[in-house]
């Protein structure tokens, strides 16, 4: 049912009539509390569609009354979550790609200026709201929290302002928790962020590499380890061509870890394929849709 309330919002949302769509949003409300996690998905996803379409008014009171709202129940934190990372996908489609050229790279633009422009006026309000998610005791609302963020953060305004490093320190900091959901999502994350701005990660490899580091030697979680390796590849960007990074950053550690992270990049991660993971990111990107 909620499947189906999302392609008629998506195919003829413009056509529905306010009174109908404040029905939408009611129901939507109630759903993203729900006790089962299917349900907040799909919920999640139909307030997407439903912000696409809504007039200016209506959503800055739903994001102001419903989703920024710090709420009770983590099912409830949770929904709100996932609705808000759906939001923030349908109001930007961020095509940035590496060139392989120095420092350069290409961002897409906004498919709805209207919601652009309604999340930019709830930023600081967004940004606070998740960093706080990102510590919540209950493991679904801190990744939710982390996939948000991940949208957020290479949104061509947020990625070129001084609130990036805000942003990445506690990513960082979630590499390291007792989640594997959670490690691999923030991994995901900070890989996205150097293939599409490795301009920008490159300034943060100290605040990046050495958790990413800690995770790669996990030998007992294949999938930690494997998501840390092409975390790194991207992040020490071994497959760009001229690409210096990875010595640049070996100079600003000390001998011992200089070798260390300079054997394991020849002998590890340039044997590794340069596009492997990409169908995985398409995944990642389907479900916000």
């Amino acid at each position: 049912m909620l499947t189906a309330l999302q392609q008629v919002l998506l195919k003829a949302g413009n056509t529905i009539n306010p009174e109908a769509m404040n029905k939408v949003a009611s129901s939507l409300v109630e759903l993203l509390g729900s006790d089962e996690e299917n349900i907040r998905l799909f919920a999640g996803k139909c307030v997407g569609a439903y912000s696409k379409f809504v007039d200016e008014k209506q959503l800055d009171s739903f994001l102001g009354d419903t989703i920024l709202n710090n709420q009770r129940s983590w099912q409830m934190r949770h929904g709100c979550c996932l609705a808000l990372k759906s939001i923030i996908h349908n109001a930007s489609t961020n095509t940035g790609t590496n060139n392989n050229n120095n420092n350069n790279s290409t961002t897409g633009s906004s498919t709805n200026p209207q919601l652009s422009s309604l999340l930019a006026k709830h930023q600081k309000a967004i940004i606070s709201l998740l960093l706080n998610y990102l510590t919540d005791d209950k493991v679904p609302v801190r990744q939710s929290a982390c996939e948000t963020l991940g949208k957020l953060i290479v949104v061509k305004e947020i990625v070129e302002s001084s609130a990036v490093l805000q942003l990445l320190a506690p990513i960082a900091e979630l590499i390291s928790d007792n989640s594997n959901d959670v490690k691999i999502t923030a991994l995901k994350v900070v890989k996205k962020l150097a293939k599409l701005y490795p301009s920008v990660s490159r300034k943060h490899l100290s605040v990046l590499v050495p958790p990413v580091m800690i995770s790669v030697k996990d030998r007992t979680n294949f999938p930690v380890k494997l998501a840390s390796e092409r975390t790194l590849v991207h992040l020490l960007e071994i497959h760009t061509p001229n690409s210096n990074t990875l010595q640049e950053y070996a100079q600003t550690l000390d001998s011992a870890q200089s070798k260390v992270i300079t054997d394991y990049a020849k002998r590890i991660l340039s044997k590794l394929a340069e596009h492997s993971d990409s169908e995985g990111e398409r995944s990642d990107d389907q479900d916000a849709e």
